[in-house]
Order: structure tokens, then C-alpha cells, then sequence
């Protein structure tokens, strides 16, 4: 969406600082594909939901999931955050993800295209062939991307986070798993905000033309270096995924940002009726597999299905998904966490 632009800037004077140079960050090692296409031993649904030290995560777009192939479609409520998951299993276009939340852990099956990428090593862009005036942007080893399109072994990609950047790169850059460790937020530079709005442009000289490197999407993160002449100013932003440095105008038009219409909003949540036992098992459907748990004594939303099933609802980030469970009485369910993985029933959980 086009936005308007304005920019906000007090004089100022003095040296030009020193640039902006990228964080210093490990590589992030290349994940080894877990259980691609060809024929494999199944794997046990409910042993993959423990924690595995170092294990490397994935991140979906939020969108329609199902709890076991050929299933019924859970609808997203929407919103663009990245949900934390771990691949375990993959079948033609679909990949098992577990899920692991405070309250419970499960895994269902997403649509890959909604995985994002993950970059395995940083990728920089030269502000202009033959200038070695330090303009530049660079998406570090483990930034989350989202794929555009692809090309004789190169992809188009877009990160979005503080600014926005749309490159090519060599699809083995690429991958669908990465660390798990926090990124660092803006890394302070000394320098004044540059109270740019969002849709400013970041080019790789002051002039108008094809040599934009970056769109500042929360412009007021942005930092003023020095101002020159004819209304631009170098302008620079550092963080963990990304860093840039070029210069940006207070007369030219803004660029285009891409992001969702209600990037925040929280999915709807259940009306708890009753409590359940820590290990309760959440299987797929009635007389179908178990594929996960709750973690400490809980309230959910549960319901009488007959026949001694019941239907066991959790909130999630895709909104609330109903379960099926099983037991002669709504305080007797089947347990099935694997011994050691949750709180023993009766311990009191935050």
C-alpha cells in the first residue's frame, strides 16, 4: 500500500558519522532436511512433541492447517506474525509441524508454501557497481524471508521487519529452518531519529532512479547521518537480520510496503467450562490418532461427543482447535504424555 510520505527534520551540522557497519553474528549452519519425500519409517507423533536441545525451528505464515492429511481445513483468523514450529515430517506439498505452546503440545499439517525461508548466510547488496562509498544493505545469516518467485535456480525473496527489502538470491542461500535464538533488536548507532514515515524510500545515491535498496516500513526507527544537498539525507539502520545505509529524500514520492491489513489481531479464544489433567490426550479425531497433549492441569472447553468421546477445545494461534479426547468422564480422560514431559496432575501451572 502506497502511504504518504513526510518527513520531519530538524538542521543539523557537523561531520558525517562513521558507517554503519552489520552486527557481528554467528552463520547459521545449514539444517539437514528431516524426512523428506522419499520412503521413511513413520514417525511416532507423540515422542517428536519433547523440546530437543539446539533443535533447529521453522516459521509459518499464519493460514489454513489440519490436523492429520486430507483432513478438515482449521481456517487462520489471519494477522502476519510468524508461528514457531518444528518440521518433522513431510508429505508432496504439506509439512508436519509441532506446535509447542505453555499449555499444550500437538502437531498438524500446513500447506510448505506458507513455510517462510530462512537465509543460511548473510546476503549483501553493493549500493552501486564500482562506488566503495559504503552504501549498502545486507539481510543477515537467519533472517525470515518470504519467497516471491523463482527463477533458473535464483528466488525472489522479501524480508519485512523494520525495512523492507525484495532481492534475488541462489536458492541454495535458502533454507526452511534455523536457529532458535533471539534476534537482536536496533542496535543503537549514536545518530538522531530520522522520523521518516513508512513507504520512505533508501536509495544507494541521492538522485532518482532504479537504486533503491530498502523501504523503511517504521520510519521513525531510522537514523539521520548527515544531511546534502537538494533535500536527501544519509540515512542508516542496523539490527539483528538486517543493516542498511543509503540516503533518503524528503520530496520523493514513498514506495509500496507489504504488510497485512491487521498484522496484530488476536484470534478469538474458547469459554473454558471445565479443567482437565495434565497428559490428557488430543487425538486427531474420534477413533483417530493421538497427536498430542496438554502440559499441566488446564482449563479448556470440553464437550460430551458420545460413546465415551469427547470434544476438547485449546487456544492456539490459529484460534481455538477442537480436539477429540477420550475417557468414561470429563475428569477421567485417557492420558498419553510420554513419562517425564509434562507436570504430574494436580500441579499448579502459570
Amino acid at each position: 500500500m502506497v502511504r504518504s510520505l513526510v518527513l520531519v527534520l530538524a538542521a543539523c551540522g557537523g561531520a558525517a558519522q562513521p558507517p554503519i557497519a552489520p552486527p557481528p553474528a554467528p552463520e547459521v549452519s545449514r539444517a539437514t532436511p528431516v524426512n523428506e519425500d522419499a520412503p521413511h519409517a513413520p514417525i511416532d507423533p507423540l515422542a517428536v512433541l519433547a523440546s530437543v536441545e539446539d533443535e533447529q525451528i521453522s516459521w509459518l505464515t499464519p493460514g489454513p492447517v489440519q490436523l492429520e492429511l486430507g483432513g478438515g481445513r482449521i481456517e487462520s483468523p489471519g494477522g502476519s506474525k510468524p508461528i514457531e514450529v518444528a518440521i518433522v515430517d513431510r508429505s508432496s506439498n504439506f509439512v508436519r509441524a509441532v506446535v509447542r505452546l505453555p499449555h499444550a503440545r500437538f502437531s498438524l499439517w500446513s500447506d510448505r508454501a506458507k513455510l517462510y525461508a530462512v537465509l543460511q548466510r548473510a546476503h549483501r547488496i553493493a549500493g552501486l557497481p564500482g562506488r566503495s562509498d559504503g552504501m549498502f544493505v545486507e539481510l543477515r545469516a537467519g533472517a525470515r524471508v518470504k519467497r516471491l518467485a523463482r527463477r533458473n535456480k535464483q528466488t525472489q525473496i522479501r524480508y519485512l521487519g523494520a525495512i523492507e527489502v525484495e532481492t534475488w538470491v541462489a536458492d541454495e542461500v535458502l533454507g526452511e529452518q534455523g536457529s532458535g535464538e533471539r534476534r537482536m533488536g536496533k542496535i543503537p548507532t549514536g545518530n538522531r531519529p530520522a522520523m521518516l514515515f513508512g513507504g520512505s524510500i533508501i536509495r544507494a545515491e541521492p538522485v532518482w532512479g532504479n537504486n533503491q535498496l530498502a523501504v523503511a516500513v517504521n520510519g521513525y526507527q531510522i537514523d539521520a547521518i548527515r544531511e546534502t544537498a537538494d533535500g536527501w539525507m544519509e540515512v542508516g539502520y542496523a539490527d539483528g537480520d538486517v543493516v542498511v545505509r543509503g540516503y533518503a529524500s524528503k520530496r520523493q514520492p514513498p514506495g509500496a510496503v507489504h504488510r497485512s491489513k491487521d498484522p496484530d489481531a488476536p484470534p478469538p479464544v474458547i469459554a473454558p467450562n471445565t479443567k482437565v489433567a495434565s497428559g490428557t490426550c488430543l487425538y486427531a479425531k474420534r477413533e483417530g490418532e493421538a497427536i498430542g497433549y496438554i502440559v499441566g492441569d488446564r482449563d479448556v472447553q470440553l464437550d460430551d461427543a458420545g460413546t465415551g468421546w469427547w470434544t476438547l477445545a485449546v487456544d492456539t494461534p490459529w484460534g481455538p482447535i477442537s480436539f477429540a479426547a477420550r475417557g468414561p468422564s470429563g475428569s477421567a480422560l485417557t492420558p498419553c504424555a510420554p513419562v517425564n514431559t509434562v507436570p504430574p496432575p494436580g500441579t499448579s501451572v502459570p
